[in-house]
């Protein structure tokens, strides 16, 4: 895909299966339906609660009351379930808290760390810089409004940072990654998803008399 006379390759990094989704709680917590919203409540009037939960009334809390006088949980399939939150860059631009971008970052850096420490990844040396990283996202096409840079932003930036924590890499500024693009292929089916990394030394002309090392 590159200029094999600007770019050479230096080597690949081939992940399959890789991981799309990160647990952020082991048990969800109920909720109730409420005639407000709020922690722990979903706010529902008594009418448009499903019938097959015979809503009678509200509590004083304002709970809703089946025909037996117990609180109706508005989630009973997802209470006490693990929450899982998939991994693309909608996650950061959203409204989601700074916990759940936290821990998909740090569950993304540890599982490249055992990665490139399980296929004993070599260390790039000052001859190899500056570096291009190319990612190839295998999935299957499944609808419509699937983004490769939004899916690719979280996996190439946690990558590079993992390079450049455990000493791969000097560091991922320009001097030694000046460049990085994510391209997509698809595959039949999801079991055979994976992320090719290929790694390519920048030869180009202008990098060159930069001097930038």
């Amino acid at each position: 895909m590159l200029d094999e006379k600007q770019f050479k390759k230096l080597t690949t990094l081939e992940i399959p299966e890789y991981i799309y989704q990160v647990q952020i709680s082991k048990s969800r917590n109920v909720k109730y339906f409420h005639q407000n919203s709020g922690r722990g409540k979903v706010k529902k009037e008594l009418k448009d609660i499903p019938k097959k939960y015979k809503a009678t009334s509200y509590d004083l809390l304002g709970y809703a009351l089946d025909d037996k006088g117990q609180k109706i949980i508005a989630n009973p399939i997802a209470a006490g379930t693990a929450k899982y939150v998939p991994i693309n860059g909608q996650v950061f631009y959203s409204s989601s808290g700074k916990f759940t971008r936290a821990k998909i970052v740090t569950v993304l850096h540890d599982y490249f760390k055992e990665i490139l420490e399980e296929v004993k990844f070599k260390t790039f040396v000052k001859t190899d810089y500056p570096i291009v990283i190319q990612l190839e996202w295998f999935a299957p096409y499944n609808h419509k409004t699937m983004d490769v840079t939004n899916m690719a932003s979280v996996y190439m930036k946690t990558f590079e940072d993992t390079l450049t924590n455990n000493g791969y890499i000097v560091d991922d500024e320009v001097r030694y990654v000046s460049g990085g693009f994510p391209i997509y292929t698809p595959v039949d089916t999801f079991e055979n998803r994976k992320i090719i990394f290929t790694f390519y030394q920048d030869l180009r002309a202008e990098i060159k008399q930069l001097k930038l090392i």
